[in-house]
């Protein structure tokens, strides 16, 4: 059991980190390692006054040094609003032009996440694995089959409730109960990607639960996001707008650029299922002008797992238009997102190249379309995606032409040859 001195120490780190205070963090961090700003410096081959410098919050544009003291400190990077990942940072390269930390706009869900996970003394705590254990399970997403993953992912679910069910501290409690919500809106997505759409709403609304249940607003707007997603892409867009209205209210004024970026696309692919053009294009409006802030937010905070950038808009907009029966306005923004088209993840891609197929069906270029969807259908083939699958059926139902054209046989031949 951590001993109460410890356990103060580790909520005192945890209170710092939320309300952005990185030179607090550093400097309890130096203080629970028994080290003097003398020796840390030592440690870090820095002299005394950088260290004090820092912890006074005075110097934080220093990135390079502040990795270097978290590191000895044994302190996750995200507490101090650095990005995870880089713990040996390259010498040169992009690395050295990483934002500098803005505390104004640190969150704590990125403190909530990490903190107990290796505060000196918690090393016991099980928030460190189950979190370490749902990232790589993410980092498998891209290219296993979602039927392969997700007993794994149902099991973890199960051991993260337990946790929590016999974690004794409340903090302990919300922390493991954020992890839980990562989980199940993982979950989610999964059984949302083998078309078994009940389990998929259920587990989403038990990550929405989950986050309610943490007091973290971010990441409740983040479930709440997840679950409207769900109904956007599955046609009840007005179920979805009412939805992602509700992730909103979560976000105050000092809310993410990328939670506004996100939610606005999302919002755009909503209006335009319900052929609502003007506001279609509003709020992809909004999505690229948050994205043009996101930059001085920082680190993603969690739980985004992912950048989001102009090209993200242009994926978004491509849907949008093609829902719209735009094409011109679609194949333009596949332009933009070639990059993802090309090399993005596989489940993900072969849905906007089945969208961008629909654009070129509704230009009338047969050929083209019918090309680009036997391309979708085999990055669905290879990673069983039941979602890519059924998205390309309503591909074919869409065409009324010539069923009998070399290129819709061998579209024909393709799909018989996908079933899973």
């Amino acid at each position: 059991m951590v001993s109460s001195s410890m356990g103060d120490i580790s909520k005192a780190i945890l209170a710092a980190a939320q309300a952005g205070k990185v030179g607090e963090v550093v400097r309890l961090g130096r203080r629970a390692r028994g080290l003097t700003q003398q020796d840390l410096g030592e440690r870090c081959r820095v002299t005394q006054s950088t260290i004090s410098r820092i912890e006074r919050s005075h110097d934080l544009r220093d990135v390079k040094t502040l990795r270097v003291i978290v590191r000895e400190l044994q302190l996750p990077a995200s507490l101090v609003g650095l990005a995870v990942g880089l713990a040996n940072p390259p010498t040169s390269g992009p690395s050295l032009s990483e934002p500098p930390v803005n505390r104004r706009e640190f969150l704590g869900a990125a403190a909530t996440i990490v903190s107990s996970a290796a505060i000196p003394g918690e090393s016991d705590h099980p928030f460190g694995a189950i979190h370490a254990i749902t990232a790589a399970q993410r980092l498998l997403d891209g290219d296993t089959p979602s039927r392969d993953l997700s007993d794994a992912v149902t099991a973890h679910l199960r051991m993260a409730n337990l946790k929590h069910a016999a974690a004794w501290d409340p903090i302990a409690q919300q922390i493991i109960a954020a992890g839980v919500s990562e989980i199940a809106g993982f979950a989610g997505w999964l059984h949302w990607d083998m078309r078994d759409l009940g389990s998929a709403r259920a587990f989403y609304s038990t990550a929405v639960k989950a986050a309610t249940s943490t007091g973290n607003s971010t990441l409740t707007a983040y479930m709440l996001g997840s679950l409207a997603t769900l109904s956007v892409y599955e046609g009840s867009p007005a179920e979805g707008i009412a939805i992602l209205r509700r992730a909103a209210t979560q976000l105050g004024p000092g809310c993410p650029a990328i939670a506004v970026a996100w939610l606005s696309s999302l919002e755009a692919v909503a209006q335009a299922g319900a052929q609502k053009e003007h506001a279609t294009w509003e709020a992809l409006e909004r999505a690229d002008q948050a994205v043009q802030s996101i930059a001085a937010d920082g680190p993603v905070p969690w739980p985004w797992v992912f950048q989001f950038d102009h090209e993200k808009v242009a994926r978004h907009r491509l849907t949008c238009a093609v829902r719209l029966h735009r094409p011109e306005i679609a194949i333009s923004a596949a332009d933009d997102a070639v990059g993802f088209l090309r090399a993005g993840h596989a489940k993900q891609r072969g849905l906007l190249q089945l969208d961008l197929a629909e654009a070129h069906l509704q230009g009338s270029e047969i050929e083209e379309a019918f090309r680009v969807a036997i391309e979708a259908i085999e990055l669905g083939r290879r990673v069983h995606s039941g979602r890519v699958l059924a998205r390309a059926r309503k591909f074919r139902q869409h065409f009324n032409g010539s069923h009998t054209a070399p290129i819709v046989r061998e579209f024909d031949d393709h799909i018989r040859a996908a079933q899973f």
